[in-house]
């Protein structure tokens, strides 16, 4: 089974675009305290998916362009690689480094100006940006888990590849919300399936996403939920101030499986529920960024 798993995720990778898994240029140390041998060194950063990168290559173009060979390195999301030069590599004035795969260029610094042998750095102010927006579900995901809804695998399958997925941060749901105080916090006591859900034995319903044959415990959506939301684990929930409660008396309320994606938006990007814009107008959720594109 863990072959099998490990082979479904290979699969899935397989669908994984330049956009999901990208090497770039972090920081970089031109003019170190000391001598400049051994102590010029540079860090890449995955802004991407977790991905193997090969056939990557330094260039400093300043006055005559060297090039630097890099092993091929695995990286999880935002996860850096350091490169340290034996040699003196970087100048201190006018200096420009490429990151260059197959002779085409990837990525490359502005002009970078470092006249003072101390311990500053220049950094990738884009870098940050990204890698602070850490929750990331894959645009091909929902293509993979067709695959299960369409019983080319089975469920032992497909929750060890998506559990296999998020243990390699290529499907980051976000770190967990805490002290805030817009939230309820509890305990999963009952799963029902990808829209409904049981916290300290409040039935709650998700505002605004439908799912396929909502109820039936064997769907895909029902089993992602036992996953990522099993019972005995923590999770919260924002009362809907528009729509407290639903014609059925379940309390309607966005539910967060201690991600900071709520289940709503985690169904959607699996590609196992969508928006029904008929409640648009009575949600107060209805107008968020989530639900921009169906909503608004």
């Amino acid at each position: 089974m863990k072959l099998l798993s490990h082979t479904l995720a290979s699969l899935a990778l397989i669908c994984v675009t330049m956009a999901d898994a990208e090497l770039t240029i972090w920081q970089v140390e031109a003019n170190p305290p000391g001598i400049d041998a051994g102590n010029e060194w540079l860090t890449l950063i995955n802004t991407g998916v977790y991905a193997t990168f090969y056939n990557y290559t330094i260039q400093v173009t300043h006055a005559h362009t060297s090039s630097y060979a890099i092993p091929t390195i695995t990286l999880d999301r935002c996860e850096h690689h350091k490169i340290t030069f034996a040699e003196q590599t970087i100048d201190n004035r006018n200096e420009a480094i490429r990151l260059v795969q197959n002779n085409i260029t990837i990525h490359q610094t502005p002009i970078i100006q470092d006249t003072y042998n101390n311990n500053h750095f220049w950094t990738n102010p884009v870098v940050q940006t990204i890698c602070e927006s850490h929750p990331y579900i894959p645009e091909w995901i929902s293509e993979f888990t067709q695959y299960y809804s369409n019983g080319l695998i089975n469920t032992d399958e497909f929750t060890t590849t998506i559990q296999y997925l998020l243990d390699k941060n290529i499907i980051n749901l976000g770190e967990p919300h805490t002290n805030n105080t817009s939230l309820v916090y509890g305990t999963v006591t009952k799963n029902v399936d990808g829209n409904t859900i049981h916290i300290d034995n409040t039935n709650i319903r998700i505002p605004l996403v439908d799912v396929e044959d909502s109820g039936n415990i064997q769907m895909p959506h029902a089993v992602l939920a036992r996953l990522l939301c099993p019972v005995g684990s923590p999770a919260q929930y924002d009362i809907d101030d528009m729509q407290i409660q639903d014609r059925y008396n379940r309390t309607v309320a966005l539910v967060y499986c201690n991600t900071e994606l709520h289940l709503g938006e985690i169904m959607m990007g699996f590609g196992l529920g969508w928006i029904d814009e008929h409640w648009c107008g009575q949600s107060e959720f209805g107008y968020s960024d989530w639900t921009r594109g169906s909503c608004w």
